[in-house]
C-alpha cells in the first residue's frame, strides 16, 4: 500500500520542481533583459565618450574613422604667406583632390593660429622668433629655393618642424616646379614651317650673376663654338621684366632659336624650376639644354632635351648641338619628342601639394608625427 501511494507522490514532485524551475528561469530572463541592458549601453558610451575625447585631443582623423569623424575640417594656415601665393590660397579647389575625405580649409590669416591643425612657414617670411605652438599642431618649412638661395633660420627654429615642403622628391609635401606628364593624344604641327622661321641658332636669358653654377662662364666658353644671344642683366640685349610666367620673349625666342640654354643658378637635388617646365607648359618650338641636375633624366622624358652635364666640356656640347641643329630631320625628331609631352603648371602643383597636405592628415590616423631635430643643415647636407 505504502509503494502505491509513493509513486504518485514523486510524480506530483517532479511536476512540481519542473513548474517551479521553468518559472524561475523566465522570471530570470526578464530580469536579465531589465538588468543588463543598461550596463552594455554605459560601455558603449564610455568607449565612444574616450575614443571621441582622444581624437579631439590630438585634432587628427583618418580615412577609415567612421562618420562623422572622417568629414573633419582640417585648417591649414599659411603664416606670413608670400603675396605671390595669396591667390593661389584663396582659390584652392579642394574639389579637384582625389581620395580626401576630410575637408581642408586653406588661410592666410595670422588670427587662426590657435584654430589651425597645420601651420607653413615660408623660408623668407619668418618671423624672427617662433610663435606659440600648439601641443597638436604641425609646422612645415616652406622652401622653393636651393640651399644658397634657402634662409636660415635662427637656432629658435631648428626643432620646431615636422614638416617640410620643397621641389625635392624626398621632400615631406613634394611641390616641384612642373610635372612632365605623356599626352593621350598626339598633336599636329607643320613642322616645316616651324623649322623655317628658326633663322638663329641659340639663346641664353638671365638676370641673377654671379651664382654658384657660374652658368654665364659656361655660356662664355659656349660662344667660342656656337652662336648664344644673350639676354638680361647678364647677357648684351634686353627683353622684358624678369618675371616666372610666360612672356612674349620667350615666345619669340621659341620661333626664331633652335635651343634655348634652361641654365640654373644652382646644380641641386632636384632642381629644375620654370625655366624649363614653362617650354613643355606652353607647347614651345625649341629644345632645351640644361646644366643639371644629374637626376634630371628621372623626370624628364629622354630625347626631349640635352643635359651639360653629359658632355665633358662646353666644346663637346657645341659639337652635338652643331651637328643637330644642322641636321633637320634630326632636329625635328627631338622636338616631335617633346611634343609627345606636357607640363603641369605651378598652379596646379600648388593645388596637388595641398591635396596631398590633407591626406597626409588623414593618413596620420591620430599619431603625431617626430619633430625633425637640426632639420635645416640635416635637409640640405649634400643637397648641391
Amino acid at each position: 500500500m505504502r509503494d502505491k501511494l509513493t509513486l504518485p507522490v514523486i510524480f506530483i514532485v517532479i511536476i512540481l520542481c519542473f513548474v517551479f524551475v521553468l518559472g524561475y528561469f523566465m522570471s530570470s530572463s526578464k530580469g536579465f533583459v531589465t538588468i543588463m541592458k543598461p550596463k552594455i549601453k554605459r560601455k558603449e558610451h564610455l568607449e565612444q565618450s574616450t575614443w571621441l575625447k582622444n581624437t579631439q585631443d590630438l585634432s587628427f582623423t583618418h580615412e577609415n574613422v567612421p562618420l562623422p569623424f572622417a568629414n573633419k575640417s582640417w585648417r591649414i594656415l599659411w603664416y606670413n604667406c608670400p603675396s605671390y601665393l595669396v591667390s593661389a590660397v584663396k582659390n584652392f579647389e579642394q574639389a579637384k583632390c582625389k581620395n580626401v575625405l576630410s575637408k581642408c580649409i586653406l588661410s592666410t590669416n595670422i588670427k587662426q593660429m590657435d584654430v589651425s591643425d597645420i601651420v607653413i612657414f615660408t623660408h623668407a617670411y619668418l618671423p624672427r622668433s617662433p610663435p606659440k605652438k600648439l601641443e597638436s599642431q604641425i609646422w612645415c618649412f616652406n622652401t622653393m629655393e636651393n640651399k644658397a638661395f634657402t634662409h636660415h633660420p635662427s637656432d629658435d627654429w631648428k626643432d620646431k618642424f615636422e614638416w617640410i615642403m620643397s621641389y625635392r622628391r624626398d621632400a615631406d609635401i613634394v611641390r616641384p616646379y612642373g610635372k612632365i606628364i605623356r599626352r593621350k593624344q598626339k598633336i599636329y604641327k607643320n613642322y616645316t614651317t616651324v623649322i623655317e622661321h628658326k633663322s638663329k641658332f641659340s639663346v641664353w636669358m638671365s638676370s641673377h650673376c654671379p651664382v654658384p653654377s657660374r652658368r654665364k662662364a659656361y655660356i662664355e666658353e659656349l660662344q667660342k663654338y656656337i652662336e648664344v644671344d644673350t639676354f638680361g642683366t647678364c647677357g648684351k640685349k634686353l627683353c622684358g621684366t624678369r618675371t616666372p610666367l610666360i612672356t612674349d620673349c620667350l615666345k619669340n625666342f621659341s620661333i626664331e632659336y633652335k635651343f634655348y640654354f634652361s641654365f640654373e643658378n644652382n646644380i641641386c637635388r632636384d632642381y629644375t624650376t620654370e625655366k624649363l617646365f614653362n617650354l613643355y607648359t606652353h607647347d614651345l618650338n625649341i629644345i632645351p639644354v640644361v646644366n643639371g641636375p644629374r637626376e634630371a633624366a628621372e623626370y624628364l622624358p629622354k630625347e626631349t632635351f640635352l643635359s651639360a652635364m653629359n658632355f665633358s666640356s662646353p666644346k663637346d656640347l657645341a659639337e652635338t648641338l652643331k651637328t643637330i641643329g644642322s641636321n633637320e630631320s634630326l632636329y625635328l625628331e627631338y622636338l616631335k619628342k617633346k611634343d609627345d609631352y606636357f607640363a603641369l603648371d605651378q598652379t596646379t602643383m600648388f593645388r596637388d601639394a595641398m591635396c596631398d597636405t590633407c591626406k597626409m592628415i588623414e593618413q596620420l590616423n591620430g599619431r603625431k608625427p617626430h619633430t625633425k631635430a637640426n632639420f635645416f643643415d640635416t635637409y640640405f647636407k649634400n643637397d648641391c
